[in-house]
């Protein structure tokens, strides 16, 4: 396999500053219908599709490849670009992940993998904590980050539980894995102050379109405080940063 350590070193998290680099395991959780599915389409579309030429193997679970170019807003140059690698895994399919990676990895090479709807693949949306499969598959995956030298992108669900705070700002613990914590290199979170807030602000802000991803854990361990917000157009399903 090519060594992929030069390459990688110029993808890009969206809208967070930091270079995704060869084997590391990234972990971007949200609560329901924020928009993760939005900012993983942004991330491709940054990283191979209009402003890059990364490989990309991506999973989104639980949806068919024909509804996420339907939803696109660029679903016509996702469908033709030969950067973009989509296969799609039905739920509760976290043992068969791990393989058809190996397969795909090993047949087209890609820069970057992407997993849409990580928790899809244990039915983590019926339960309040992630089984052990959950822990034995971000193992597996961190292994092979290390073996094979190429990052993994993860975007899954944090825990119910979360979406009853009263802030917008989640935790490490709304994750609900220790492993999950342990083995990722990077820990963000998707949210939006508008599940916590009314439509606009006590500024009169309109907030109803406003996005913030936090890092929740850096390499070094520690908690960044900062957060990035942006707009989404949920129209289209673009992303603008928030002047």
């Amino acid at each position: 396999m090519k060594n992929n350590a030069d390459a990688v070193a110029e993808i890009k998290m969206a809208f967070i500053p930091l270079n995704v680099s060869g084997n590391e395991l990234y972990i971007v959780g949200a609560v329901p219908v924020v928009g993760r599915t939005f900012y993983t389409l942004h991330l491709i579309e940054e990283n191979s599709l209009k402003y890059g030429n990364k490989k990309c193997l991506v999973y989104f679970v639980g949806y068919s490849k024909q509804k996420i170019i339907r939803d696109s807003s660029f679903g016509k140059l996702l469908d033709s670009s030969e950067n973009v690698n989509m296969q799609r895994v039905n739920f509760r399919r976290g043992k068969q992940i791990i393989r058809d990676i190996k397969h795909e990895v090993s047949k087209n090479k890609p820069d970057y993998i992407v997993v849409d709807g990580f928790e899809k693949l244990f039915g983590h949306e019926e339960k309040e904590d992630l089984p052990k499969e959950v822990d034995t598959t971000l193992s597996e995956l961190r292994t092979f980050c290390d073996k094979k030298n190429i990052p993994i992108i993860l975007t899954t669900r944090i825990l119910l539980s979360a979406e009853k705070t009263t802030t917008a700002r989640p935790l490490l613990c709304d994750f609900g894995s220790k492993v999950l914590e342990i083995n990722a290199k990077h820990v963000l979170s998707l949210s939006s102050p508008f599940y916590h807030i009314d439509d606009y602000n006590i500024e009169g802000e309109d907030m109803r379109n406003t996005m913030v991803l936090y890092k929740l854990k850096t390499e070094a361990l520690s908690l960044v405080s900062e957060p990035t917000q942006f707009i989404i157009d949920k129209g289209t399903g673009q992303f603008y940063s928030k002047k």
